[in-house]
């Protein structure tokens, strides 16, 4: 038998189907935890000075704080167009939502509400922002390391 949505949930259907910011997450999330008591997070790919970007992934995060895999049809209910024959209706019993402990890392930054990403691995240099890599120091990629000598700071 399936719960009955509180409309403030039940209006989330079909809501990130032309995708979603992390305020759109918050806002979402937060209704759904709210009404029915599940701690749903959005982990990005990337949190920078920027904000979070990247692809993303939603995951249920437990009273512990460990990281659930997503399940049953809460994903497709919020992300389907509502004429795609496959969007379910309803997003189904949310103790139906909770998969496996995920191997995402407990080490996420997040920004206290609904969205995490894995600890920045981008350049610190502002004008660069590469992907890290290599032996990279300081903060900086292999590039801007490499025009770093101690102290002694070339123009980057």
């Amino acid at each position: 038998m399936l719960i009955e949505l509180p409309f403030l949930v039940a209006e989330l259907r079909a809501s990130m189907v032309d995708g979603y910011t992390p305020d759109d997450v918050n806002r979402a999330f937060g209704r759904i935890k709210d009404a029915l008591g599940v701690d749903l997070v959005c982990v990005w790919e990337y949190h920078d000075d920027f904000g979070y970007g990247g692809n993303s992934d939603f995951y249920v995060r437990s009273a512990e704080g460990a990281v659930h895999e997503l399940a049953g049809y809460l994903w497709p209910w919020l992300n389907r167009a509502l004429d795609d024959p496959e969007a379910p209706e309803h997003p189904g019993d949310p103790a139906t939502w909770t998969g496996p402990t995920s191997d995402v890392t407990d080490d996420l930054a997040d920004d206290g509400f609904h969205n995490a990403a894995p600890p920045s691995e981008r350049c610190g240099n502002e004008e660069c922002r590469d992907e890290l890599g290599g032996n990279g120091y300081d903060g900086l990629c292999d590039s801007c390391a490499d025009r770093t000598f101690g102290d002694n700071d070339y123009d980057l």
